[in-house]
């Protein structure tokens, strides 16, 4: 363990938080020396789990107990005036349920309100503080992304365990847990090739954060910048080492909510394998969660060099192929290119339909290396301004978004080379959309489509390094008369726009399921539109090989979704929908004018959606086109009440808790945050092949 030689620095931290609240600043007393008096801590532990890990016979809780030579560090606190003593306390017990732990001390208990103390014993855990007038004690504390496999227990040392004591004149620290476990078995003639297991989700599982002892809480989205050691929490945990089939395997991670997770397996030469869960899974602190035996059968990919499997499909016929490349990003970057790609594949599948659908899908990370960083700036007419050496040429203007375009020749010609659906399975690249994620800050995002099915999505990583946040806005008005083209448009009311939320908050990852998942995977039309536009006559995309903008329609009188959606909703058709959905669909299915670009002459399903103001929704519409293709690519059958059966139909804008008016939405970005309001993105390129 590290000795307590850091003061002045330690104590110049405290004043330095990562968010706009005011740190308490706390004195700091010397350490324990050696001409202090002795004092012994008894230390027992409730719950379930404790210290490092070993099962008990019957697999209920883990009977393990100190053992010689822990470590714990204590802090005395003070609290008028301020003021802090710490020590570090050794046990020579061993196997005890209960140890003494004994120290050099000089404080007793005049000098002290309350102990606080850590297992393992770490000198970064300080107590700091987020506001003197709540009075909020917090510590900073790391829990370990990269951990070290131990065949039937847990690496000693992970499962951090706190005691607080408010009896100054108490001897007793009775520690609880504070972290959660995953436990897990494999299964497999691939087992004893695997070197690593990544456990990811959309949640926080660990890195650094801050931990509230009065409640037992983490602060998540707050750490300490001169205590960090990752650069904030951190979605993922490895395990590392040697892996036997039969045996159990533990993980230490964050409490929280898995909203779906992966867990992706490698080989020695980084070769993977990933298995993929939709289930919703509480973590809860002290508690183990069983994944149970997990089989490894698959033969591990031979991939060509840069390629990564990072969802593997297990249902359909055939596997549903996603390629996401890169441009932009230099020898130096493949790692941020492989984490912003993880993180717009996430942000898919995490929107429904893809969420449900997910397991029907092959998505591969292809690393394309640069020689510069940023895409090349046009003057918005396609002439270059500031070029940019990259491998695929992205280019659009520093102002205009029109003329977003790349080599796509190279970008096709490069995904054939590494999709092994087609080098081995003879699959064409028609069939397998592009994801082309460019290292840029300026705004912009737009697909390519062609009749026979090819997309390219590009989507640079606006304002991600800087945090920055963005806005889209519905129309300000509608027209008048949903059925006749009259030219005329109103207002939407306030009431109006508070039911859809119309001012949606998010990041380049929305961008990132508008433009690929929408348009490119989707293949659906935008549903927005400009100043008063009329159009006529039929949408020439409709009868293309692969058809494109369904969701949209020329004719009031004869929509596309009517026996599939009107009639189902309103019980015309021999449909059984659940009813808290049918509650849901009835307040949001109807035929409302405008639609791609265009005020009048185009017509949508529902109010707003995804290819409007880039919320991760798809209308009820789109989510049944986005799943017909899932089904025509993975060669099954589309059947109608299957869809109804498993349609998610949630939109976290407007369903979840955290949604509200514009004012709520902005606030989520936190002090400080700069809020962007940006315009829709141009309508997708089509190219008649």
């Amino acid at each position: 363990m590290r000795k307590l030689f850091k003061l002045a620095a330690m104590a110049a931290a405290i004043v330095t938080v990562s968010c706009s609240e005011q740190a308490l600043e706390i004195s700091v007393a010397p350490a324990a020396t050696e001409q202090g008096f002795e004092k012994v801590f008894y230390a027992t532990f409730d719950g379930e789990t404790k210290t490092y890990l070993s099962m008990n016979d019957a697999g209920t809780h883990a009977d393990v107990f100190w053992n010689a030579g822990d470590e714990i560090i204590v802090f005395g606190i003070k609290k008028d005036p301020v003021g802090l003593y710490y020590n570090v306390f050794t046990t020579g017990d061993e196997g005890s349920s209960t140890a003494s732990f004994t120290g050099s001390c000089d404080w007793n208990a005049r000098d002290t309100d309350e102990f606080r103390a850590f297992y393992p014993c770490d000198t970064d855990i300080w107590p700091l503080s987020y506001g003197i007038d709540e009075g909020i004690i917090t510590h900073p504390v790391i829990v370990p992304p990269f951990q070290h496999a131990v065949a039937g227990g847990l690496e000693k040392g992970l499962n951090m365990a706190v005691a607080l004591n408010d009896n100054p004149y108490s001897d007793e620290l009775h520690f609880k847990n504070i972290l959660s476990l995953v436990r897990f078995r494999l299964s497999g003639s691939g087992v004893n090739k695997i070197s690593k297991i990544r456990f990811s989700s959309k949640a926080y599982l660990s890195g650094d954060c801050d931990f509230i002892v009065d409640n037992m809480s983490f602060r998540k989205g707050y750490y300490f910048p001169n205590l960090a050691k990752y650069g904030g929490p951190l979605d993922y945990v490895e395990l590392e080492g040697s892996f036997v089939a039969g045996e159990d395997y533990y993980m230490a991670v964050m409490p929280c909510t898995l909203d779906g997770f992966n867990l992706r397996f490698f080989d020695d030469e980084g070769n993977t394998i990933t298995k993929s869960s939709t289930k919703t899974i509480e973590l809860q602190r002290s508690k183990i969660s069983d994944f149970g035996t997990i089989s490894v059968e698959d033969t591990f990919d031979d991939l060509p060099s840069g390629v990564e499997r990072y969802m593997t499909q297990t249902k359909g016929s055939e596997p549903v192929c996603i390629a996401v490349v890169g441009d932009a990003f230099t020898a130096a970057e493949q790692d941020k290119f492989k984490t912003v790609a993880r993180e717009a594949v996430d942000a898919l599948f995490s929107t429904e339909p893809y969420k449900t659908y997910k397991d029907y899908f092959n998505v591969y990370l292809m690393s394309a290396v640069s020689n510069e960083s940023g895409a090349t700036v046009t003057d918005g007419n396609g002439n270059i301004v500031t070029p940019h050496d990259t491998y695929f040429r992205a280019r659009w203007g520093a102002s205009s978004y029109s003329d977003m375009t790349a080599d796509f020749d190279r970008v096709f010609s490069f995904v054939s080379d590494r999709c092994p659906e087609i080098y081995n399975s003879g699959l064409t690249s028609e069939k397998v959309p592009v994801l082309l994620i460019v290292n840029e800050d300026r705004y912009g995002g737009r697909c390519t489509n062609w009749s026979t099915g090819s997309c390219v999505g590009i989507v640079p990583t606006v304002y991600r390094t800087s945090g920055d946040k963005l806005i889209w806005s519905f129309p300000d008005s509608v027209p008048a008369n949903n059925e006749s083209p009259d030219g005329e448009m109103r207002n939407l009311t306030q009431d109006e726009r508070d039911a859809i939320v119309a001012h949606v908050y998010g990041t380049w990852l929305n961008i990132a399921v508008h433009e690929f998942g929408g348009h490119g995977f989707g293949r659906l039309y935008d549903e927005y539109w400009y100043d008063p536009i009329t159009v006529v006559g039929p949408l020439s995309a409709h009868s293309w090989e692969v058809p494109l903008g369904l969701n949209v329609s020329s004719s009031y009188n004869d929509v596309p979704w009517q026996s599939e959606v009107l009639d189902v909703v309103n019980g015309s058709a021999s449909i059984s929908v659940n009813q808290d959905k049918m509650s849901i669909y009835s307040s949001r299915e109807g035929i409302f004018q405008g639609g791609n670009v265009c005020t009048h002459g185009r017509w949508r399903s529902e109010m707003v959606s995804c290819m409007i103001d880039n919320r991760f929704y798809f209308s009820l519409w789109q989510r049944m086109l986005i799943v017909k293709r899932i089904m025509s690519l993975a060669g099954e059958t589309f059947n109608l009440q299957d869809f109804y059966d498993n349609d998610v139909p949630y939109d976290p804008t407007r369903d979840s808790q955290a949604a509200g008016a514009p004012a709520q939405i902005a606030r989520k970005a936190g002090k400080g945050t700069i809020v962007h309001e940006v315009p829709m993105l141009p309508p997708p390129v089509l190219i008649y092949n």
